[in-house]
């Protein structure tokens, strides 16, 4: 199974240190890279350039993320979303990039149909005075955006929008195209967007949009437990994306609570029984890459190096315990 992490930082400096423990598959997370403020979309030679400076440090550049988990007042492709007259330009500025990506042989593109981002309240201290994000829906304020309310027909529309004019593009070129559930979900009419994609059953309607290998998702499993799934649901998921080859990315993390009532944990202390999960992948043939996510903040870890380090060894001696091999 291939161990990565997920990287905004691809400096030599970074890049030695991802080396250093263990790490041989990199995602990077900054779309504003490669020709973007020139150009308003990546350039295949420089994103050719890019990949070729990580593998001088011996690790491959497996994805690039565009359409990031924030606010959709800072997207910067906001169109796609919002349904606005910029739409089709903003698609196609999109495709440029995807395009670009396989002609510097990087095989995949990872993308949130976000208008909220990521919804947190305040952090919650944890084991040894570390730091995890939370949600408590108590003290939850509705994140208003330029986007207004929009329901789930009209997230679905654009949705399907979307993934009408991109996967044909993106099967031509053979770059997959994962995308990231929704974070956390949330009851529906709370006056922002509704989060079709923060539960299992939305994920499979996404997955039945398109029948294509180049359709699929850079799953989440910690979005799916935020959900309130059981850990049955969960490692039936596992298995019902993974046998589908619907599986591009996964993100290894778990949590501690229950839907909108929960902090993230470490990734040996959360409520998943993580060794399961990790022999459900083993047992449907994963064969992407399976990355830690939303490291902990443990006092004096400059950087989260630490957090990382743990949370990279923990994987790898799981993937071992269920008989696979780590590249």
């Amino acid at each position: 199974m291939k161990v990565g992490t997920m990287e905004s930082d691809l400096s030599a400096a970074n890049l030695e240190f991802l080396k250093c423990i263990g790490v041989n598959h990199v995602i990077g997370t900054d779309h504003r890279i490669c020709g973007w403020d020139r150009l308003g979309h990546w350039d295949a030679g420089e994103l050719t350039d890019l990949r070729k400076h990580v593998e001088a440090h011996g690790l491959k550049l497996v994805m690039l993320g565009i359409m990031q988990a924030q606010s959709i007042d800072k997207e910067d492709l906001p169109n796609i979303v919002l349904a606005t007259s910029g739409r089709d330009a903003d698609i196609e500025r999109f495709l440029k990039c995807v395009r670009a990506a396989a002609k510097a042989g990087i095989p995949a593109i990872k993308i949130n149909f976000s208008v909220g981002g990521v919804l947190r309240t305040k952090p919650a201290v944890g084991r040894g005075g570390a730091l995890h994000t939370a949600l408590n829906i108590d003290e939850f304020k509705t994140p208003f955006t330029k986007a207004g309310r929009i329901t789930a027909g009209e997230m679905w529309e654009r949705i399907t929008y979307f993934v009408q004019k991109v996967i044909p593009v993106a099967e031509e070129v053979g770059v997959r195209i994962a995308c990231h559930p929704h974070d956390p979900a949330m009851p529906l009419g709370m006056g922002m967007d509704d989060r079709v994609l923060g539960t299992i059953d939305g994920l499979k309607k996404y997955c039945d949009l398109s029948p294509s290998p180049y359709h699929g998702l850079n799953y989440c499993q910690g979005c799916m437990e935020e959900s309130g799934a059981s850990q049955e649901e969960l490692l039936e998921a596992i298995r019902y994306f993974g046998t589908r080859k619907r599986l591009f990315l996964v993100h290894f993390r778990t949590i501690r609570g229950r839907a909108l009532h929960f902090r993230e944990a470490f990734i040996d202390e959360g409520q998943m029984d993580m060794l399961a999960a990790m022999r459900a992948y083993q047992e449907v043939g994963y064969e992407h890459v399976i990355v830690p996510d939303h490291y902990p903040q443990i006092p004096g870890d400059v950087d989260r190096r630490d957090s990382r380090a743990y949370a990279v060894g923990y994987m790898k001696a799981l993937i071992r315990a269920t008989g696979g091999e780590t590249d």
